[in-house]
């Protein structure tokens, strides 16, 4: 398969299959690293954001303004597994309050904002 039959292919694929499985394989990589390096009885979590920059003569799709193609991946980080529990991505404008909605809360789970 070539890569264009490819992004044809996955250009009419709901994107939700590689969501969920992105979901999996973070939830198996979590399960593995668990030790309990707090001790403060929940799970221990910080919350940050990055934003990406694309080249608009590739990206068309993520123009934020006239001159820029931004997005920004909004992270849930599992601070004693090392891995990230929870991604968001929206466009490069969202700030991070507001993504906060969003996040799939734990009863009894710690979380850093900054």
């Amino acid at each position: 398969m070539t890569l264009s039959n490819l992004s044809k292919a996955n250009a009419h694929r709901d994107c939700r299959i590689f969501e969920e499985y992105v979901y999996y394989m973070i939830g198996r990589a979590r399960s593995k690293r668990i030790r309990d390096v707090f001790e403060f009885g929940g799970n221990v979590y910080a919350f940050d954001s990055t934003t990406i920059d694309f080249c608009l003569s590739v990206y068309d799709r993520v123009r934020f303004c006239r001159a820029k193609g931004r997005i920004k991946i909004h992270t849930l980080y599992d601070l004693e597994t090392q891995v990230p529990a929870f991604l968001h991505i929206t466009e490069a404008s969202v700030h991070d309050v507001n993504a906060m909605d969003v996040i799939p809360y734990e009863p009894g789970a710690f979380y850093v904002f900054d």
